[in-house]
């Protein structure tokens, strides 16, 4: 099963890349933490091949994603992004390999319903995480380079 089958809406991931990109060396800008919520943006590593007609019209050569796990019930966390922006305002620096998969428990919203809770985890020499949780949604829109 593709990671993106697991979003609330994969369509907001497969209709810009026209199919699923890789989460390898994914560039972590930051991780927001909330109530029984996680926000990570980033960068994927590449563009949509063929770019959007919007992105290609506009110099859009970067990839930006907002992923956001919501319903969280475990969050583990150690150590942080390790990036910054380099002279174009891109994201630059150590990436990361993410994953979204499905766990072995469910949660129920009322009599009947039975969903698997989903995984959202990254490993790396300088970051970890594990946030267990009911739903994924994940955006993405396009930027370049721009004049600091």
């Amino acid at each position: 099963m593709s990671w993106t089958e697991l979003l609330t809406e994969p369509r907001r991931v497969t209709g810009v890349y026209c199919g699923t990109p890789s989460l390898k060396d994914f560039l972590i800008e930051k991780v927001i933490i909330e109530t029984s919520r996680v926000i990570i943006h980033g960068d994927f590593k590449a563009p949509p091949s063929p770019l959007p007609k919007r992105w290609a019209e506009n110099g859009y050569t970067h990839a930006s994603a907002r992923i956001s796990a919501s319903g969280v019930v475990i969050l583990n966390m150690s150590g942080g992004p390790r990036t910054g922006v380099d002279r174009n305002n891109c994201l630059v620096g150590n990436s990361v390999n993410l994953c979204i998969e499905e766990s072995g428990d469910t949660w129920s919203p009322k009599e009947g319903l039975v969903f698997p809770y989903k995984i959202l985890s990254c490993e790396s020499s300088f970051m970890t995480f594990n946030f267990i949780c009911e739903h994924i949604d994940v955006t993405v829109e396009g930027y370049g380079p721009s004049a600091v």
